[in-house]
């Protein structure tokens, strides 16, 4: 007897478990429904996933994705057709930004509504069609069936409902190409929080999203403006003689207040290496340099001749209203080829002169550069902002006291990886301070690009700024 009702409960537990994979099954096949939000249409869909995601697809801007909740689904919105006429119409007639904002609000409830609708119909439905498909029983059991697909799904989006966050776009991650980044970020940052105003005649698809999004004006709290100091903050070209046209598209496209180095631009540090750095000589924008470990006094000989370029050893400079300090690293004090790994030695020398100089400070700078990536951990405090490189792996990581920024490789780790089947990602950071509050971090944005012009990431980091108590005093 008892053997009978274990079996049963176990084909009753089968025909559930059934059921919920039937009505996952089903929401993931034909869970795409296209809706219309004012003069754009939109096509939705749903996946499984382990983040939380939603990704705004922005044809052929890119992709737009954010952590936007709990539930291990993602959710994908794209923009299927925009009604040219109606927004030319639109942008000769400038509506009022409030009536517009109500007008796409009530259009994204309604469609969400429908589409949980459409959502637990076929999870009611796709339970029951898989368990009668893969499995005998009753008709009863295909109905438990069904009604376990339903509650699975539904305890989905009732987390998704409860958990979710419009405010994650605040730091959102871009695919696609480099050239519509910056746009992008703007429609991600501004355009899902207010729209505010339309104008512009808009001839293209392409530029009608760049200028419409381009015209969103801000909301919320103090996020990076087009009028904000931008510094592109690179590292470890490695004789890589494509990585300077790539510093250059991002200085353009960027609008760059600033290019800082952390080092590394050579391999050995030799004379023969000084032809590659003559690029530098057209960056468009000013540049702060540390030496790596791989560089040497020849290499700072050559880069301190190049016009727009200043090499950092020590001393403190301001530029854009930003306090900028640096020191080389101690191996590239050799003249030329030789040893190019640091000893522990050499990093504890170095941070005790790091050490002494900012205890004779009134006030710490607002950025700190060093090329190691040890060294910057060990010196958490010192400054609100620390670059470094070294490592060639791209990270931004936050602390009560300081920000740290790896830049990775902006030259790809260089020529001796060209032939790696993968490649290495070329990467590098661009940090926005407030204009009206120097020194004031606002966000970073860490970029990654397989090849100049392959597929292009974005993450953004909000920071909000960490700024140092001039009263402070610094303890060597």
């Amino acid at each position: 007897m008892r053997k009978l009702k274990a079996r049963r409960g176990m084909e009753w537990g089968l025909h559930a478990v059934v059921g919920v994979l039937g009505a996952l099954l089903a929401v993931w096949i034909f869970g795409r429904a296209v809706y219309s939000w004012g003069p754009a249409r939109v096509r939705v869909s749903v996946a499984p996933a382990w983040r939380g995601d939603t990704t705004i697809v922005l044809t052929p801007v890119g992709e737009i994705t954010a952590r936007t909740h709990r539930a291990p689904v993602r959710l994908t919105v794209e923009l299927a057709r925009l009604n040219t006429p109606v927004i030319r119409a639109m942008a000769r007639e400038l509506p009022d930004a409030n009536s517009v904002v109500a007008d796409l609000e009530r259009c994204a409830r309604r469609s969400a509504r429908g589409y949980a609708a459409r959502i637990l119909l076929l999870a009611l439905l796709g339970g029951p069609l898989a368990s009668a498909l893969l499995l005998r029983g009753p008709l009863l059991r295909h109905a438990v069936s069904g009604l376990a697909g339903l509650g699975a799904v539904a305890i989905l989006f009732v987390m998704i409902a409860l958990t979710f966050d419009r405010g994650a776009f605040a730091s959102p991650r871009y695919t696609g190409p480099l050239a519509e980044a910056p746009g992008a970020v703007r429609f991600a940052r501004d355009g899902l929080a207010r729209l505010n105003r339309l104008r512009g005649r808009m001839d293209t698809i392409t530029a009608s999203l760049a200028r419409f999004y381009a015209s969103l004006g801000d909301s919320g709290p103090r996020l990076p403006r087009d009028t904000d100091v931008r510094v592109l903050h690179i590292s470890d070209l490695h004789n890589n003689p494509l990585a300077v046209g790539f510093i250059e598209k991002l200085a353009l496209r960027f609008r760059v207040d600033l290019i800082v180095n952390t080092g590394d631009l050579t391999d050995y540090g030799t004379e023969v290496e000084e032809a590659l750095l003559e690029p530098l000589r057209g960056l468009p924008v000013p540049q702060l340099f540390i030496s790596g470990n791989h560089d040497s006094r020849s290499t700072l000989r050559a880069v301190s001749r190049i016009p727009g370029v200043r090499v950092l050893d020590g001393e403190i400079v301001e530029t854009e209203g930003i306090r900028f300090l640096g020191w080389g690293d101690p191996v590239s004090e050799r003249e030329g080829y030789g040893r190019v790994d640091a000893a522990p030695d050499d990093l504890d020398a170095l941070e005790a002169v790091i050490r002494q100089k900012l205890a004779t400070l009134e006030k710490p700078p607002d950025v700190l550069l060093v090329h190691h990536h040890r060294l910057a951990q060990r010196l958490k405090g010192l400054a609100p902002v620390i670059l470094y490189g070294h490592d060639h792996r791209p990270a931004v990581r936050r602390t009560p006291q300081t920000v740290f920024i790896g830049a990775g490789t902006t030259g790809g780790a260089g020529a001796r990886y060209f032939h790696a089947r993968e490649g290495v990602p070329y990467s590098a950071a661009i940090l926005h301070f407030s204009r009206e509050t120097p020194g004031h971090l606002l966000a970073a944005d860490l970029l990654h690009v397989h090849g100049p012009e392959g597929e292009f990431a974005l993450q953004r980091y909000m920071l909000n700024g960490i700024v140092a108590d001039n009263n402070e005093a610094i303890v060597p």
